[in-house]
């Protein structure tokens, strides 16, 4: 028996649509109505698997980049009466009104058979164009596709549209991998077309298409400008444009409303109308675009146009079947009924109340609609209206119609809203909306509203009244009597409490009242479970209200009054004794979690606090939202962490049998006190140890760590440090102005106990602008009056006071000695120091020919020069492929990464001399651009390596290197060998131990 239909389709990698496709034409499979034949062409995934399941008619074709040919590969092997043309992300929505039309008689009359389709084109499914395309063609073996891209079918005459519907998943556009995937494909095949037929107006709109799903939708207009440019060209009268080429004009409105350019949407949409006069599209970009440029009248009748074309498409009573090439965006539900809202909305501030009414019947939404229509009823003063189509309604209708009208309430003056509240009030109707309007209207006294309110809470459920009505009875309650409000608002939960609260705080202005009342010490009867999760409520609400605010006094008030609430209501509801099972099955949406690991965080306090700072760990990452209340207890916890371990690491030191024991301190500076304590502890006899109080982001972390500037009482810490260093260590060697307690109150203390001590000074902790400038005149120095930074009186002093204290001064240079000669009784110089083991460069790197990489990594960025590296580079890439990289905000080992991978370094500009940069570049091979004045080069030893530069040579220093690879390599090598015998560690801890020792 010949098969009434032949279903044909080409798939590829289509596993997750297929199986929906095919379920939906399993009617049309049964009793061999319809044959099933899926020509793949390179699937890779499980499509052939799944196809074979519902047909033994699969055939392999190789994709050949023309879906014309595919199309008719598959229709050659179709053996029924009709051909249906059906794709793998598509599902047939009626099959059995496609089988009553294809056994009747009077479809014998047609060769082609029109189906709608829905382009579903959100995972939501609530957004759907509209389209009307050929599917269904009578098998008369001439039946053929052309068009290597959006392959058309050749459709003979007569055509019948029929109420067949298909649902099309394939262009969903908030589905981003399947856009690409789209584009990608489409958009080659597109151009490559266009490249042999550049005048191709349908692939030059297809283009446009792809485009604008893609979303370039500047790139996608230009394409559909340029193919309606082409076709008036081609054709100047519009009279003589063939209608099938309609689509350009409809694709170029739609897509200049897009853009907004309303005065070309209007001009093309009014040429379309002279083809077709009845394309719905055209009149919603006409009303739209004209009420834009505040044509109102015009954009009034475009849109009445609109609404009667749409309102015949709903009754089947427009003849669509010759637009079978572009899509219908505005017959979509939902966008008619935003256009309906707008034009009514429209109509009733021109006055037009009776017209308007006429229109809400479009507006699907229930809130949109009686919004409008309490707007029209107020403008007309027929207030009594409101009662009699509330009663009219629904349940569910009611809370929408009186929600809508309590916000409109808001806007009008008290005097209008007592009017239109007696017409609620009827003595045979008591119900709660009724007694609401009671309490608006000659209720004054306290004690009668009271009465009100609490009646209708008595017989009011949620569901019966909008939430905003429930927030207004709650703040008069609030105001009225405190208790009866806790009383009676504990009974709901959380979400309503919370919203009821929130209104109170943002509506009705009363925050000061609720935190009034939580911070009260309220010991009533009803502490209970209810209470406490009430309590917990009302305060996270307050909390959350405010979450982006610096805590003040009041709201951390709240938060212990939340946090004490809640540990009390996890305490009943949880076994106290099993707390630490329980919490990680709590959910985090929930606060008991919170609470719960409070309550560990104290209970671990007492017994271990590296338990403690992980239980805040899990708080914090639950609930980010808190961490400003509570950073300072975890702070805490983790100083008094770290201070037990540089005590418990002292006492370490106390315990050896050293013949030497150095402390160093108490900042770390560029690294510099890690790596002397390494040196220092790889020799024989010698224990040294490290401390730093001012941890960053750069993390350099040799040394111990306290952070002093977070911690809570510095005396008391730092005396409890300065207790265990006196008996453990011989040497004190301090750095850079600093010293175990605040303002030096130790440094007395150590002379006093004959302690020998060093201080050891690095740059801006005693750098002077006077001196500086003498030394080069390119210097510019950090200057922060707030901290005492480049202020030389302040210099100058502090100078004074540690010298008269301490003998020994230690420094890098001989700028350096410049700041501090004539303070102390001694200066050393005693280089930077490097573990050159830790400096290499990538693995197999080779100084690169082409695109070569410049880094710069400014601390400061005005010392380093920053301004003038970065307009150098931009110069510079005008003439060069380079590669710039620009180090910041990083921490020291992730910028080593950078450094590793380097071609040129380039470190400082405005200094008398280079900086430690240089040296950790020099070490891995890397050529090095710095400043070095005239002054120093007598100090450095003559073979260093730096290539010397200023903020006005800089360009061609950088240029040489750029265009001189050999010289990089050169310089590379040269300075890692300079820095292997001026820099090494182990060198300077022998240079220091001399010095311990002297």
């Amino acid at each position: 028996m010949t098969n009434k239909l032949s279903i044909c389709m080409i798939v590829k990698d289509e596993e997750n649509n297929l199986r929906r496709c095919l379920e939906s034409i399993k009617p049309l499979l049964k009793d061999n109505f319809a044959e099933l034949i899926i020509v793949d062409t390179g699937s890779t995934d499980n499509t052939v698997k799944i196809a074979k399941e519902y047909t033994n008619k699969v055939y392999f074709h190789q994709w050949n980049n023309n879906f014309s040919d595919m199309r008719n590969f598959s229709i050659s092997y179709a053996c029924g009466e009709w051909i249906l043309i059906l794709d793998a992300d598509e599902e047939l929505m009626n099959p059995d009104t496609l089988i009553e039309l294809l056994i009747s008689d009077f479809i014998l009359d047609y060769n082609t058979i029109q189906v709608s389709v829905n382009n579903i084109i959100n995972k939501a499914g609530n957004r759907v164009i509209f389209s009307i395309g050929e599917r269904i063609f009578k098998n008369d073996g001439e039946f053929c596709y052309s068009g290597s891209i959006h392959n058309q079918a050749q459709v003979k005459q007569p055509v019948y549209l029929s109420e067949i519907k298909i649902d099309h998943y394939g262009y969903i556009n908030d589905d981003d991998e399947l856009m690409e995937k789209k584009f990608k494909r489409t958009s080659k095949m597109l151009m490559d077309e266009l490249e042999k037929n550049p005048n191709h107006i349908y692939y030059r709109f297809q283009l446009a298409r792809t485009y604008f799903m893609h979303k370039d939708y500047y790139a996608g207009y230009m394409e559909i400008k340029g193919a309606y440019k082409k076709l008036r060209e081609f054709f100047e009268d519009i009279n003589d444009i063939p209608k099938d080429l309609y689509y350009v004009f409809i694709e170029y409105a739609r897509m200049s409303f897009m853009l907004k350019r309303y005065e070309e949407t209007i001009d093309v949409a009014k040429e379309g109308l002279i083809l077709y006069d009845n394309y719905i599209d055209f009149y919603f970009y006409l009303g739209y675009a004209y009420f834009n440029q505040e044509n109102e009248l015009e954009g009034e009748k475009a849109f009445i146009q609109y609404f009667e074309l749409y309102s015949k498409y709903e009754k089947n009573e427009l003849n669509y079947h010759q637009y079978t090439t572009v899509e219908f965006y505005s017959i979509d539900a939902d966008i008619k009924s935003k256009v309906a809202y707008k034009f009514v909305n429209h109509l009733i501030e021109v006055k037009k109340y009776k017209k308007a009414e006429k229109y809400i019947a479009f507006i699907d939404n229930e809130w949109y609609k009686y919004e409008c229509l309490i707007k029209i009823i107020i403008n007309n003063k027929k207030y009594e209206e409101f009662e009699k189509i509330r009663l009219q309604l629904t349940q569910d209708s009611q809370l929408i119609f009186i929600s809508a009208l309590e916000k409109k309430l808001k806007e009008l003056d008290n005097d209008t809203v007592k009017v239109i509240s007696r017409t609620f009030i009827k003595k045979d109707n008591e119900d709660s909306y009724n007694l609401i309007n009671r309490t608006r209207v000659g209720c004054d006294k306290e004690e009668n509203r009271l009465a009100l309110f609490r009646q209708i809470l008595s017989k009011t459920s949620i569901n019966q009244l909008p939430i905003n009505l429930f927030s207004e009875i709650f703040n008069e309650l609030l105001l009225i009597d405190k208790g009866y409000f806790l009383k009676e608002i504990k009974k709901f939960n959380s979400i309503y409490i919370k919203k009821f609260v929130l209104d109170i705080i943002e509506e009705y202005s009363n925050e000061d009242k609720i935190i009034d009342l939580i911070i009260e010490d309220n010991k009533r009867v009803y502490s209970s479970v209810d209470l406490h999760k009430c309590k917990v409520t009302i305060c996270s609400a307050l909390l959350l209200s405010h979450v982006n605010d610096k805590p003040d006094e009041k709201y951390k008030q709240i938060f212990k009054k939340f946090v004490s609430a809640g540990k009390q209501y996890v305490l009943n509801v949880y076994q106290p004794e099993k707390l630490r099972l329980i919490y990680p099955l709590v959910d985090n949406d929930s606060f008991d979690k919170l609470f719960i690991l409070i309550i560990l965080i104290e209970q671990a306090k007492e017994i271990n606090l590296k338990s403690a700072i992980n239980y805040y760990k899990e708080v914090l990452e639950a609930y980010p939202y808190f961490s400003a209340y509570l950073n300072e207890d975890l702070v805490n916890i983790k100083t008094q962490l770290e201070i037990n371990s540089v005590i418990n690491d002292i006492q370490k030191v106390n315990n050896t049998n050293s013949n030497l024991k150095v402390f160093q301190g108490t900042i770390e500076i560029a690294g510099q006190v890690g790596t002397i304590v390494k040196g220092l502890n790889q020799k024989s006899n010698v224990t040294a140890f490290g401390l730093n109080y001012y941890p960053g982001y750069i993390n350099y972390r040799n040394t111990n760590q306290v952070d002093i500037l977070k911690a809570g009482n510095k005396e008391v810490i730092t005396q409890s440090i300065l207790d265990e260093t006196l008996h453990a260590f011989d040497i004190f060697h301090f750095h850079y102005n600093t010293s175990i307690m605040p303002d030096f109150k130790d440094i007395q203390i150590l002379k006093e106990t004959n302690k020998k001590i060093f201080m050891h000074n690095w740059g801006t902790d005693v750098r002077r602008v006077s001196i500086a400038k003498k030394l080069s005149p390119y210097t510019k120095l950090k200057i922060d009056p707030k901290n005492n930074i480049g202020d030389e009186t302040s210099i100058i002093k502090e100078l004074e006071f540690l010298a008269y204290y301490i003998d020994d001064c230690i420094v890098a240079d001989a700028e350096l000695y410049e700041y501090v000669k004539g303070f102390y009784n001694r200066v050393h110089y005693v280089r930077q120091a490097l573990d050159i083991n830790e400096y290499t460069s990538s693995e197999n790197f080779e100084f690169r020919k082409t695109k070569p990489v410049i880094v710069h990594a400014p601390t400061s960025t005005d010392f380093k020069g920053t301004k003038t590296v970065n307009a150098v580079i931009e110069k510079l890439k005008l003439k060069y492929d380079i590669d710039y990289k620009l180090v910041q905000n990083l921490s020291h080992s992730e910028a080593k990464e950078i450094y590793r991978d380097a071609d040129i370094i380039i470190d400082q500009l405005h200094s008398v001399g280079h900086g430690m940069l240089a040296l950790e570049a020099m070490a891995m091979g890397k050529p090095v651009i710095s400043s070095i004045s005239d002054f120093m080069l007598d100090f450095y030893p003559k073979e260093i390596p730096i290539f010397r530069a200023n903020p006005e040579n800089l360009e061609s220093k950088v240029e040489t290197l750029i265009k001189d690879n050999e010289m990089r390599k050169v310089l590379g090598k040269k300075g890692r060998e300079y820095v292997e015998k001026y820099h090494d560690h182990r060198e300077i801890a022998d240079v220091l131990l001399k010095l311990y020792n002297s």
